[in-house]
């Protein structure tokens, strides 16, 4: 039985993508179970300001060095795929990360027997975008509910004020009785001020964790005051004033921009439905494109333009509503 030198090349691709992904998972849980023993180290012996160390120097170089390695490739990777928008949402990001690669490598042979090569790189950017659009989605349906709740929020801190409940009991209280996500958020927060972080500061890592520019105002309102005195009641009820006003326009810009986004979504769907009659009218309308090798390289252009389409609605919907 003869071996193509085809058949060679895509065993051998798909050996060293299997061993680059599970040389990265390796080292990527060694990495996380080192920072986890630090953690539970730095957490049982609070006095101490850095971890317990007691490994050789060479030891800690080598490890300072993968260390420093794997957290520039792992800013890379998100940075790509747009993590950061979703980074308070998902909890569980390690199922996420190795559910999408173990993804990427069962497709790379279907890739490559269809279209050599050129199928591998079209998979992976494919990969690219759709991990992408899966964070970009998860994050913002997150910062949306937050972005929701928030007037709410800041109501209870308002009325709580008004009647001289001191602040570290109502954000105990908003953790309480908000709806999540902005419960977890603000327990996240009473938890950075049990560990010794100011009040400011532990807003500003919220509002920096969370990406939503209503929580960067928050934050900011706080540090003024912290910094300035004054009576916080007042100065909450006229934020959370500006936010409901906010809020109203940003519904009237998206009911003003629902016909536009109909009729784009209507056009996208126009080949598809064209594509669906022809199949039903004649059966073997693409038995001669499915046919030919380049039939398939025809279908991944219009796919990938198809995609690219719908990618730009979103983002320029996206950016006005900003």
């Amino acid at each position: 039985m003869m071996v193509t030198p085809g058949l060679l090349s895509g065993v051998a691709v798909l050996a060293m993508l299997g061993l680059a992904g599970w040389w990265g998972r390796v080292a990527y849980r060694r990495i996380r179970v080192q920072e986890r023993r630090n953690e539970r180290i730095v957490r049982l012996l609070g006095r101490f300001r850095g971890p317990l160390d007691a490994r050789g120097v060479f030891a800690r170089r080598v490890s300072n060095v993968f260390s420093f390695i794997a957290d520039h490739v792992r800013n890379f990777f998100y940075s790509i795929v747009n993590y950061g928008a979703a980074r308070a949402a998902i909890r569980k990001n390690d199922y996420v990360v190795f559910g999408a690669l173990a993804a990427l490598l069962l497709l790379a042979w279907p890739s490559f027997a269809l279209l050599g090569f050129g199928g591998i790189i079209a998979e992976i950017l494919a990969w690219v975008l759709a991990v992408r659009a899966l964070y970009t989605a998860i994050g913002g349906r997150y910062n949306a509910r937050l972005y929701e709740q928030l007037p709410d929020t800041i109501s209870i801190i308002v009325r709580s004020l008004r009647v001289g409940v001191p602040l570290p009991r109502i954000l105990d209280l908003v953790c309480r009785e908000a709806s999540q996500p902005t419960a977890f958020e603000f327990t996240r927060l009473v938890q950075d001020i049990a560990v010794g972080q100011s009040l400011p500061q532990a807003f500003a890592n919220m509002a920096e964790r969370v990406d939503v520019a209503e929580y960067r105002f928050m934050a900011t309102v706080i540090e003024v005051q912290a910094a300035t005195g004054g009576a916080l009641v007042h100065i909450m009820a006229m934020l959370e004033k500006t936010l409901r006003e906010r809020r109203a326009m940003r519904k009237k810009a998206i009911a003003a921009s629902g016909e536009v986004r109909l009729t784009s979504y209507v056009l996208l769907a126009l080949p598809l439905l064209v594509i669906l009659l022809l199949a039903i009218q004649s059966p073997t309308y693409f038995n001669g494109l499915l046919a030919d090798p380049r039939g398939y390289a025809v279908l991944a252009l219009a796919a990938g333009l198809w995609c690219l389409g719908l990618f730009s609605i979103r983002f320029i919907t996206a950016r006005v509503l900003k």
